[in-house]
């Protein structure tokens, strides 16, 4: 599991995040589900011998105008696009399904409760037994925009205006894409999750999210908000910091602090590259300049020697030196 992963994991733990993104995907950003309404639940689901791992599932007491019932909500967090996601969360929503029916027959085995060659006795549950139902939402923390399937029948070969087409059962994929979503949507996930919603959306552009890090008036205070952020950003974010300090400026320090090192960076790599320039071109003009000494000595040596200078220019050029005048 990556850093990512670890930490959009302990992001949702906080009952409070879990529920902000129920109320703001379900509910339009109502809030129906509050923090205590949310109850652990075992994130393995089993069948056949094959197990499914969530990453957080709650058991949720939800009241709907005078109505009071539990369901079973799922957070699944996504950082690369699956185009096989419609099936995974079918097949753990299938695998829920089943543990529960699995739960009222053994129930009714263990109660005694149904004739032998009844219809309920066939079934294993009771005409009355009644499911929890199941509900996956998938959070997409993604740089780029989600492309992948979002429901069961973008992944069939047939068209979907077919006659059996529309005989095939769809199922809907519950997403948060935050590159599809505008200010007014994210404003539905409460303060931090749709702030770093924002954020999850300007990372898809660098120059956009460095303009909106730089402009940001809010401040993240939990740990597992900011630890969140940071992954989105790619950058760590101060821990310390004064009070009435805004985010921007936070994000204005870890700015400038880049633009620093890039200047020291720079610098360094300036200085470098002029030193072996430097060498590079004394060791071309130490070696002229010793070519120069070295055929001048033998020009005064032949002289001496008696020889003419027509002589002198034939020895020069069968050593290879200019000749010059």
């Amino acid at each position: 599991m990556g850093r990512q992963d670890i930490a959009t994991r302990r992001f949702f733990e906080n009952n409070r995040y879990f529920a902000d993104a129920v109320n703001g995907y379900l509910y339009q950003g109502k809030q129906v589900i509050a923090p205590e309404d949310l109850h652990e639940a075992d994130v393995t689901e089993t069948i056949a011998g094959r197990k499914n791992t969530r990453d957080l599932m709650r058991s949720v007491v939800i009241r709907e105008t005078d109505n009071t019932y539990f369901a079973l909500i799922g957070i699944e967090n996504q950082t690369k696009i699956d185009y096989s996601l419609p099936i995974r969360i079918m097949r753990a929503d299938m695998m829920r399904y089943d543990g529960q029916i699995r739960r009222f027959r053994q129930l009714h085995v263990d109660n005694g409760d149904f004739e032998v060659g009844s219809d309920e006795h066939f079934s294993g549950i009771g005409r009355e037994d009644r499911l929890r139902p199941v509900v996956t939402i998938v959070v997409y923390w993604g740089s780029r925009p989600w492309t992948g399937p979002r429901c069961l029948r973008d992944m069939l070969e047939m068209g979907q205006d077919t006659v059996l087409g529309n005989c095939v059962s769809d199922y809907k994929l519950h997403i948060i894409d935050a590159h599809s979503m505008n200010d007014a949507q994210m404003d539905m996930y409460g303060e931090d999750l749709g702030f770093i919603l924002r954020l999850v959306r300007e990372s898809a552009d660098s120059k956009g999210l460095r303009s909106f890090m730089s402009s940001s008036t809010y401040v993240l205070d939990k740990e597992e908000a900011i630890c969140v952020a940071e992954q989105v950003i790619g950058r760590r974010l101060p821990r310390k910091r004064k009070e009435g300090d805004r985010m921007c400026d936070a994000f204005q320090t870890i700015l400038k602090e880049e633009r620093d090192a890039g200047i020291e960076l720079g610098i360094e790599q300036g200085i470098e590259k002029g030193f072996e320039q430097g060498i590079e071109q004394g060791v071309e003009k130490g070696m002229a300049e010793g070519i120069e000494k070295g055929r001048t000595s033998m020009v005064e040596a032949m002289r001496k020697n008696g020889m003419s200078e027509e002589q002198i220019d034939a020895v020069l050029k069968s050593a290879g030196f200019m000749i010059v005048g």
